[in-house]
């Protein structure tokens, strides 16, 4: 298998092995789940009487309605055909169907959250980071980088927001994340498979040598975290600090992955 589709295979498996460990150590350590409510009891500090309002239409944003996606799926599908990319724009179009319907199949096959049952994983986090991610894809290569930071921002605001309401504990959000890199990841090995096979004697494209390095920082991020989540005693503003800091720094590793994997 050349170079590009294996990287993006490998990312892939990494995130959906994260994805699986979240998923059993929120239905299987309680101490996993208390500190995940610890860490939501800090978030909860934002809700005040005179920001409650601006929080909820924060959160609107990132609403898994089909309104939703569909208004800003379909500017994103439109750009990635008007640069002549019609995969892409048919991958775009699949993953905001799948992701979405994937997140509301797992709340109801899993039936669990630390928060309360079928709350994992976030549909509003899986909503935000698949546009996020989506905005990557029909970005043009130059302005990729600009793309990447402001998909990161939203993901993560949306994310922290539905946090500090009570919606979502941080376990939901990451899981909601991981959720659409997988299926992300899945669609683009499928896209570089296909690439590949049609262009046997081209060069692969040159997936950058920092990927891997991406790869492996998601690992740490998630070991870090799930290690964070083992820990007594620490102050619930402290821990609500160190998992915002490992949400944004996971979006923003899985949009730079992602987002050189996409050539």
């Amino acid at each position: 298998m050349p170079r590009s589709s294996r990287t993006a295979l490998v990312a892939t498996l990494t995130c959906a092995a994260w994805l699986v460990t979240t998923t059993l150590a929120v239905r299987l350590l309680t101490s996993v789940r208390v500190q995940d409510l610890a860490a939501l009891s800090g978030f909860r500090r934002l809700d005040r009487r005179d920001s409650s309002e601006a929080l909820r239409a924060a959160a609107s944003v990132g609403d898994p309605l089909p309104y939703v996606l569909l208004v800003i799926g379909l500017a994103l599908v439109l750009l990635a055909m008007a640069r002549g990319h019609g995969r892409v724009a048919l991958t775009i179009a699949a993953l905001l169907c799948v992701t979405t319907v994937g997140a509301e199949a797992l709340k109801l096959a899993l039936n669990q959250g630390s928060l309360h049952a079928r709350s994992f994983p976030s549909g509003h986090a899986t909503a935000a980071f698949t546009l996020a991610i989506c905005a990557v894809l029909a970005t043009p290569r130059r302005f990729r980088p600009v793309a990447v930071g402001l998909g990161a921002l939203f993901a993560v605001g949306v994310s922290y927001v539905v946090i500090a309401l009570g919606w979502h504990s941080p376990s939901d959000v990451l899981a909601g994340f991981l959720l659409a890199a997988t299926l992300t990841g899945v669609a683009l090995t499928a896209l570089l498979l296909l690439e590949e096979r049609r262009e046997r004697e081209a060069p692969a494209p040159d997936t950058g040598a920092w990927t891997p390095f991406g790869v492996g920082a998601g690992v740490v991020l998630g070991g870090a975290a799930l290690a964070l989540a083992s820990l007594s005693g620490v102050p619930s503003d402290v821990l609500a600090a160190t998992v915002a800091a490992l949400i944004a720094a996971l979006a923003l590793t899985l949009l730079l992955v992602f987002g050189r994997l996409a050539g």
